[in-house]
């Protein structure tokens, strides 16, 4: 993933285990200038990390340190983590060239993320293996079911409700299988068999820290239009967060991606093509994430 900087401000990412170490090259921090060799483009630290020392060739840097875009091309440039339990740390810098072309300088955010490695790891699964593989779990209220189904070439999980209220408002009621997940910057994608049809059908993404607080982004239909919506639940009260009408056929697949504390919830009729449906800042220790079904008082169940 290349970066380049152009002088603008733009925020840098990268994970690494804790007590590790990276090496910072031009595949995670690049910038580019016509006028200028890379020898040419310095970088002055103006923060530096908490939880470790960013490296010059061994040597700590310290507030005013400066580095080049050739130390950067040529693995010069390294980040070493203390050990300290896993937490986010960063440094900041401002990027200069040589002045000819009268630009003022560039500033940026390198954030690096640092896992756990006794962490437990989000396991891809197609649902093909006739059982549910031991890192998943059902759970739900009495007369929700939960089985593995094949149609044709397909294979899925069925998720199913009865008549009644299986919301996830509040009272987590809705039918899901969940594995265990780490408590950092993570994606998770799903793909459905079909959308919700009908009055009021729900079938999402469940992020959970505990029994009183979860995240839920998932498409729901009104009895009228396919709505992708989103809500918080904090010590059992729930907020809503997105709600917006989209295209019938337009989200077979969702995906929420974790950026520390910031959560997007993106949609896709293929797979391939997505769009964002929104995005919002939340706390919330993770715990566990997985597919869910549900519906409101009124439904059919299905």
């Amino acid at each position: 993933n290349t970066i380049a900087v152009y002088y603008e401000a733009k925020a840098h990412y990268a994970s690494l285990t804790q007590g590790s170490a990276l090496t910072i090259g031009r595949n995670l921090l690049e910038a580019s200038d016509v006028d200028n060799a890379p020898a040419e483009l310095i970088y002055t630290v103006s923060g530096i990390p908490i939880f470790g020392d960013l490296q010059l060739n061994g040597v700590p840097l310290a507030p005013g340190g400066a580095f080049t875009q050739y130390d950067i091309d040529n693995n010069r440039l390294v980040y070493i983590h203390s050990g300290v339990t896993p937490i986010s740390d960063a440094f900041s810098f401002t990027r200069m060239d040589g002045g000819q072309d009268g630009v003022m300088p560039g500033s940026g955010t390198f954030t690096l993320n640092i896992t756990d490695p006794s962490a437990p790891v989000i396991t891809s699964d197609d649902l093909s293996g006739g059982s549910l593989a031991p890192y998943w779990s059902f759970e739900g209220p009495a007369g929700t079911i939960s089985n593995l189904v094949t149609a044709g070439s397909e294979s899925f999980l069925q998720l199913a409700v009865p008549l009644g209220n299986y919301d996830l408002w509040n009272t987590n009621l809705g039918a899901r299988i969940m594995q265990d997940a780490p408590n950092y910057d993570f994606a998770v994608e799903v793909k459905f068999y079909n959308e919700p049809v009908t009055t009021i059908e729900i079938k999402g993404i469940l992020i959970e820290q505990d029994a009183g607080n979860w995240m839920r982004f998932d498409t729901v239909h009104d009895g009228t239009n396919l709505r992708v919506f989103s809500a918080v639940t904090v010590n059992g009260a729930s907020t809503m967060k997105l709600d917006k009408v989209i295209a019938p056929d337009a989200a077979l697949y969702l995906r929420v991606t974790r950026t520390g504390d910031d959560w997007t919830l993106e949609y896709s009729a293929d797979g391939a093509t997505w769009m964002i449906a929104g995005g919002f800042t939340n706390t919330l220790n993770v715990t566990k994430v997985g597919p869910f079904a549900g519906s409101t008082a009124g439904s059919p169940g299905f």
